[in-house]
This record gives C-alpha cells, structure tokens and sequence, in this order.
C-alpha cells in the first residue's frame, strides 16, 4: 500500500534552546545557495508567531521541512506531499533518509542559531491520510510491523519498540518510535544509504 502523506518527527534534544527565528534565514539561504535539501526548495514560510505549531518551513516541490513545535515538542520534521508508488516500509526509510539528511545540515551550519542536538532515541511517524489509514486500533496493528521493518533496517542494532501515539480518531494515525540504545544521526545516514542502494 502507497500513502499520499506522511510525516517523520526527530526531536531536539531535551534541555535544547531552539530559536525558529534565527533558523529561517537560514532556510532562505539554504534556497539561494542551492545546499543538497532533497525535494527541490523553493520557499520559507514564518510562522514563528505561532504558539505550539510550525513554526519554520522550508517549503519544497515534493516535501516540507519544519522546525515543529506542536504538541510542546520542539523537533525537525519532514512532511512528503507527493504519492509515490512503494510499500511504507520503503517510504519510511527513504523519507528518514531525506529527514536525517537535512537535520545533519542544519546542526552542522555555521549560522549563529544555536547549537542543535537530536533526541534518535524517539522519533514520531504519521500517516496524513485519514480517509484511507483511519487512526484505529486495527489500522494501527496491520501497519506496525512494516513501520518495525523499517526501523530494523534503519537502525539494526538497535531495538525499535512501536507504540501507537494517540488513540484520538481526529487524528492522523501515528507510531511513537523509541529506538535502543540511541543511534547517532550518522550512523542512522551509513546504514539508510546501504539500504537504499540493496
């Protein structure tokens, strides 16, 4: 089954001061200067006035990439808005390829923003499409173990626990991932790249 949306959640780590603010020049920079985004960047958008949402956007073609502060975690989000035609397991690793890729950019840039740190150890998976993946229990259990694939894939050493996010049926289904022990960003970057090239 192929999805529409879906979204990958990596926090920062906790204790991190994230300023938004200061974070999107360097998404207008990260446009002019053609930095390696994958998903053809073409625009920002501020939303760093609201209180608990998105508050940076790196609008692209095919996905967004978003400083995320809903549900009072702040975190680095990726949001693909275009189908593709593959399993979800193969979507979820290519999407947290995509989305590892560009946290890596934005903690290793050289702009004054704050020093950035991840939390690897829990990430958040959404699937955007109610009509067809309703947020159920049942929904919830026939997709998990494609969701545990691809975290055993992503991270083979360590073990993936799925839980489901939330049980409110006006909400996208979501997976609640805690990876052990934590992975580092890199080592997640290594073993994506070796899966995709299988």
């Amino acid at each position: 089954m192929s999805f529409h949306r879906i979204a990958i959640k990596l926090p920062f780590e906790r204790g991190v001061k994230i300023n938004p603010s200061a974070i999107v020049p360097v998404f207008h920079r990260w446009i002019r200067e053609r930095v390696p985004i994958e998903g053809m960047p073409i625009d920002v958008a501020d939303y760093t006035h609201v209180h608990h949402g998105p508050a940076a956007i790196l609008v692209a073609h095919e996905a967004d990439y978003t400083i995320d502060l809903s549900d009072g975690v702040a975190g680095f989000t990726y949001t693909r808005k275009r189908p593709v035609e593959a399993e979800l397991r193969e979507d979820l690793i290519e999407s947290l390829r995509r989305l590892l890729t560009a946290a890596s950019a934005l903690a290793e840039d050289p702009s004054p923003h704050g020093p950035v740190q991840y939390d690897t150890q829990s990430l958040r998976v959404a699937v955007l499409d109610k009509l067809r993946v309703p947020n159920t229990a049942e929904t919830f259990e026939r997709l998990k173990g494609e969701v545990e694939r691809a975290f055993a894939d992503a991270a083979p050493d360590t073990t993936a626990a799925i839980d489901r996010a939330d049980d409110d049926a006006r909400q996208p289904l979501g997976f609640a991932v805690t990876l052990s022990p934590a992975p580092t960003i890199n080592e997640l970057i290594d073993r994506l790249r070796e899966a995709a090239a299988a």
